[in-house]
């Protein structure tokens, strides 16, 4: 998908989005092994994820291009990674993935992650152009793995 996909706001990333996410959820075989360290890894990711979504606030959008009334945040979860939520959702996929032994959830999480690779590329271009210290932000934080990459 290219920068120019849609004209919008990005509407087809998260059409794309939800696919990947109803793909991941629709097999059955939910027998989840609540103390297994996948449990543990899946609630780390939700608390992650619902963390960096609170410090949006208002903020907040499933699209690519930045809220109207967002702001630029450097703080908190975003002092670790660029891209918090996105890190959570996938931090929470392979761990759910491990507790239910899902080989299929496994390869979706690993396709989530090539997909919001993807999609940071398309919101980072747009996060530059509307926040003036996003450039340098973004030097000196990791996109989705701390420390890593």
């Amino acid at each position: 998908m290219s920068h120019r996909d849609d004209g919008g706001r990005g509407e087809r990333w998260v059409l794309a989005q939800t696919a990947l996410f109803v793909l991941y959820v629709a097999p059955p075989g939910w027998r989840f092994a609540w103390r297994s360290p996948g449990a543990l890894l899946a609630a780390a990711g939700v608390a992650l994820a619902l963390s960096a979504a609170l410090q949006l606030g208002r903020g907040l959008t499933p699209y690519p291009e930045p809220a109207a009334q967002g702001k630029l945040v450097q703080s908190g979860v975003y002092a670790w990674v660029r891209h918090p939520i996105y890190s959570g959702v996938l931090l929470a996929a392979f761990g759910a993935a491990w507790a239910t032994h899902s080989s299929w959830r496994a390869l979706v999480a690993v396709t989530l992650f090539f997909f919001f690779d993807a999609k940071t590329r398309e919101e980072e271009r747009r996060l530059s152009r509307r926040y003036e210290g996003y450039a340098a932000y973004a030097r000196g934080i990791r996109k989705l793995i701390p420390w890593i990459y």
